[in-house]
């Protein structure tokens, strides 16, 4: 459910599911955005790190 969220998102996930979604459909592209987050979310658990926007950086 997170990953549907992401088409009105202004964040780095949030441009990453656009693209997907007009490569591949919607349906495609929520699987891969959730794959994505799923990672991210690992990777943050196991390092113990925080999770900082690349795009969100920009804007502040």
């Amino acid at each position: 459910m997170a990953a549907q969220t992401l088409c009105r998102s202004h964040s780095a996930l949030g441009a990453y599911y656009r693209r997907m979604q007009s490569r591949m459909g919607a349906p495609k592209a929520i699987t891969a955005t959730a794959h994505q987050l799923a990672r991210i979310f690992y990777r943050l658990w196991t390092s113990g790190e925080h999770y900082t926007d690349p795009i969100g950086e920009r804007l502040r």
